[in-house]
C-alpha cells in the first residue's frame, strides 16, 4: 500500500510539471477554422487571405504579426491588435469597422493612406506622431483619443470633422515655435492644461475654449486671436500684466473663478460678456467693458463704486437684497447709464457722518434708475443719493428718469443743505414717478435747505427746463428746531428767474401729478420754474409736532404761472398742533418776482378737510389763495373756482 501511494505522489508530480512546462514554453493556440468565434491571421498567409476567408461574417479578428496590407476591411470584422501585431498600408487601405482595440502604440505604419468609418476612435499613440494622425484623419468623422504627449513639428490643418479628446491630464499637445495647428473645431476635455508650446492652436469660428486649457489667459489670447469664438473662465487667476481681448472673442465668467488684476493692470474684454450673480473681478487693477457689453451685474467686481465705474453706456442690474454701503461712491459717467433693480433693493449706509452716500456726477449723459431701490443714509448720511450735471451750458443737459426710487433718514448736523433725492445742475429732462423720501432731517440751529426731494439749479446756464413728478410720496421732513425755520420742504425745485438772465425769459417748466405729501414742516412744493402744474395730490398733516408749517404756504408758486387742480388737503388737530398755520396761512401762493412776463394763476376743485383755526384767532380760516408782488410783475389772469372747505369749522 505505502508503495503504491509512493508511486501515484510521483505521477501526480510529474503531470504538474508537464503542465507548467507547456504553458511556459509551447506556442499558443492557432485558430485557424474561418467560422469560429474569433479568427487569427496567422493561420493565413496575409490578412487579406484572413478577410476572404471569414467574407461578410461578424468576426474578432486577431493580428499578432504586422501584416501588409492594401484594401478594404469590413464593417463585421472587429480589430484586436496584440503583442507586436500592426498594418502595414503598402496602399490605401479603408477600415470601415469602428471596433479597433489596441494598446497604447502604434499600429498603423506604412505609405499608403488610411480611410476610417465615421465615429471611429483612434488613440494618438496608434500613429507614428501627431502630425501623422491628423494627416492619416484628414477627410474623416473621428475622434483622436489623445492618450500620449504629443509635439506638432508641421503646420497641418485639423479635418472639419475631427474631435480632439483628452480623458485625463498629462497628455498635452505641445506646437513647436512657428507651426499652427488650424481648423479646430471640437475639443472634448476637463478643467486641465492641453496645448502648450510657442506655435499656435487656430480654432474655427464659433467654437467654445476653456481656460484651463492653457497656462494663463494672455496664451488663451495668442490662439484664439484671429478668431470669433467663445472663451469659458473656469479657473482663478491673477493678471501682473495687461491684456486685450478683441471684440470676436465673448468671454463667460463660471461661478468660482475670480480674476485678480493686479494694481496698475488692465483687463480689457471688447467682446460680449456673460456671468451669473457673482464675483468675478478682485484687486486693485482695471476691468474695462467695451462697447459690445451691454449688461453689467453690480455684483461682479468688489464694490458698487467699480461696479458703476464699469458700466458706462450699459444696464447695470441690480440682484434683489441689501448692499452695505461704508465709502462713499463718488462717480462720473463717460456715457449714459441705465440702473436696474432685479427685486427689491436696499442700500444701506454705515460710513461716515455728513457724507454724500452716493453721488453720481452726469457730465451731459443721462441716467435712467428702474427700481425698486431704497436708498437709506441712516440717519448719517446727508443724501442717501445725489445726481448733479455740472454743465456749462444747457447745450450740456442731461436727462435723469428715476422710478420706485427711494431716498429715506438723510439728516445733517453741518450747514449744508440735504435731501433724500437730489438733481442738481443743468438737466432737459427729470422723471420721477414713484417713489419718494422719508425721514428727512437736519440738526438744530441749522438754516441749509432740507426738502424730500431737491431739483434745483446751479447757475442762470444750468438749470433744469421740465420736472415730471408722478405719484411720488414724501413723508416727513424735519427739523430739531422748535418752531422750525424756512425751507423744510416736501418737494422743492428752484431755477434762475428772468431777472437773472438779464430779463430775458427762463424756459422752464413743473409738473407734480398724484402722490401723497405728509406732514413737510416746511411748504409741500416750492416751484421757482416759469410753468408749473399741481393735480390729483394729497397732502396730510396729522403727526404732533410736525404740523407747523414753517413758510405758511403749501404750493408756493414763485417765478411764473401756476394751477392747482384736483387736490386734497387734510388737516387734523392734534396735541402740540394748536397753532399750525400762523395767521398768514394760505394753501396756494403765487408771486411774480421781477418777471419782464405776466404770470397767470388757476386754482380749481381743490378741497381742505378737516381745516384747523388759529388757537389765537378762532374765526381765521386757512385760505387758497395769496397773491404777492414781490417783484413788480404783473398776473395775466386768476381763476379759483369750484374749491371746497369741508368739516372742522368754518
Amino acid at each position: 500500500m505505502m508503495k503504491f501511494r509512493k508511486f501515484t505522489l510521483i505521477l501526480l508530480f510529474l503531470l504538474i510539471a508537464t503542465i507548467t512546462m507547456a504553458h511556459q514554453y509551447a506556442p499558443d493556440i492557432i485558430v485557424t477554422s474561418p467560422s469560429g468565434l474569433w479568427t487569427d491571421t496567422r493561420a493565413y498567409t496575409s490578412l487579406a487571405d484572413a478577410l476572404t476567408a471569414i467574407g461578410g461574417n461578424e468576426r474578432n479578428l486577431y493580428i499578432v504579426r504586422q501584416e501588409d496590407y492594401t484594401g478594404a476591411i469590413p464593417a463585421t470584422a472587429s480589430l484586436n491588435f496584440m503583442r507586436v501585431g500592426s498594418i502595414n498600408a503598402t496602399g490605401a487601405v479603408t477600415i470601415n469597422s469602428k471596433s479597433i482595440i489596441a494598446g497604447n502604440r502604434r499600429i498603423f505604419f506604412g505609405a499608403g493612406a488610411l480611410t476610417f468609418a465615421d465615429g471611429s476612435v483612434l488613440k494618438s499613440a496608434w500613429f507614428d506622431d501627431i502630425d501623422e494622425a491628423i494627416a492619416e484623419t484628414n477627410t474623416d468623422t473621428v475622434t483622436i483619443l489623445m492618450t500620449q504627449a504629443e509635439t506638432a513639428a508641421t503646420t497641418a490643418a485639423l479635418g472639419n470633422d475631427v474631435t480632439l479628446k483628452w480623458d485625463a491630464p498629462g497628455n498635452a499637445l505641445s506646437i513647436n515655435t512657428g507651426r499652427i495647428i488650424s481648423n479646430i473645431s471640437s475639443i472634448l476635455a476637463g478643467d486641465y492644461e492641453i496645448i502648450t508650446g510657442a506655435g499656435r492652436a487656430d480654432f474655427v469660428d464659433g467654437t467654445t475654449v476653456w481656460s484651463t486649457w492653457f497656462d494663463q489667459l494672455r496664451t488663451v489670447g495668442r490662439h484664439i486671436d484671429n478668431s470669433s469664438l467663445e472663451l469659458e473662465i473656469r479657473k482663478s487667476e491673477a493678471l501682473d500684466y495687461d491684456y486685450t481681448f478683441p471684440a470676436t472673442t465673448s468671454v463667460r465668467s463660471k461661478a468660482g473663478n475670480i480674476i485678480t488684476i493686479n494694481g496698475g493692470r488692465t483687463l480689457t474684454i471688447n467682446g460680449h460678456y456673460t456671468a451669473g450673480n457673482y464675483l468675478i473681478k478682485d484687486g486693485a487693477g482695471t476691468l474695462v467693458l467695451g462697447t459690445n457689453v451691454g449688461v453689467v451685474n453690480v455684483n461682479w467686481v468688489g464694490t458698487i463704486g467699480e461696479a458703476i465705474s464699469i458700466s458706462n453706456g450699459k444696464r447695470l442690474l441690480w440682484p434683489s437684497g441689501t448692499y452695505s454701503l461704508s465709502a462713499v461712491v463718488s462717480e462720473t459717467l463717460t456715457a449714459d447709464q441705465e440702473w436696474v433693480a432685479e427685486g427689491p433693493v436696499l442700500v444701506q449706509w454705515n460710513g461716515a457722518a455728513n457724507a454724500i452716500m452716493i453721488g453720481i456726477e452726469q457730465a451731459s449723459f443721462d441716467i435712467n434708475i428702474k427700481g425698486p431701490f431704497i436708498f437709506d443714509a441712516n440717519s448719517l448720511a446727508r443724501y442717501p443719493i445725489r445726481l448733479d450735471n455740472t454743465s456749462a451750458t444747457m447745450a450740456d443737459a442731461a436727462r435723469a428718469i428715476l422710478t420706485d426710487v427711494w431716498g429715506i433718514n438723510a439728516y445733517t448736523t453741518i450747514n449744508s443743505n440735504n435731501a433724500g433725492l437730489a438733481i442738481v445742475g443743468g438737466y432737459d429732462y427729470v422723471r420721477i414717478e414713484r417713489g419718494g423720501a422719508s425721514n428727512i432731517s437736519r440738526a438744530g440751529g441749522l438754516t441749509a435747505a432740507t426738502a424730500g426731494i431737491i431739483i434745483a439749479h446751479t447757475s442762470v446756464n444750468a438749470y433744469i427746463r421740465k420736472a415730471i413728478l408722478v405719484d411720488v410720496e414724501v413723508d416727513t421732513v424735519t427739523s430739531l428746531d422748535a418752531p422750525p425755520v424756512a425751507d423744510m420742504d416736501c418737494v422743492s425745485i428752484s431755477g434762475p428767474s428772468a431777472d437773472d438772465n438779464g430779463g430775458v425769459k427762463i424756459d422752464s417748466s413743473a409738473v407734480i401729478r398724484g402722490g401723497r405729501f405728509i406732514n413737510c414742516q416746511g411748504r409741500t412744493g416750492k416751484f421757482q420754474t416759469e410753468l408749473n402744474l399741481v393735480t390729483g395730490t394729497t397732502v396730510i398733516r396729522n403727526s404732533a409736532g410736525k404740523i407747523t408749517i414753517a413758510n405758511g404756504v403749501e404750493y408756493d408758486f414763485q417765478y411764473g404761472s401756476g394751477v392747482a387742480i384736483n387736490n386734497e388737503f387734510w388737516y387734523e388737530a392734534l396735541a402740540g398742533n394748536t397753532t399750525p398755520f400762523g395767521a398768514s396761512f394760505k394753501v396756494i401762493n403765487a408771486t411774480v418776482r421781477g418777471f419782464t412776463e405776466e404770470g397767470s394763476l388757476v386754482v380749481k376743485n381743490n378741497t381742505i378737510i378737516n381745516e384747523v383755526p388759529n388757537s389765537a384767532t378762532v374765526d381765521d380760516i386757512p385760505i387758497f389763495v395769496l397773491i404777492a408782488d414781490a417783484g413788480g410783475g404783473t398776473f395775466r389772469s386768476i381763476v379759483v373756482d369750484d374749491n371746497t372747505h369741508l368739516g372742522g369749522g368754518r
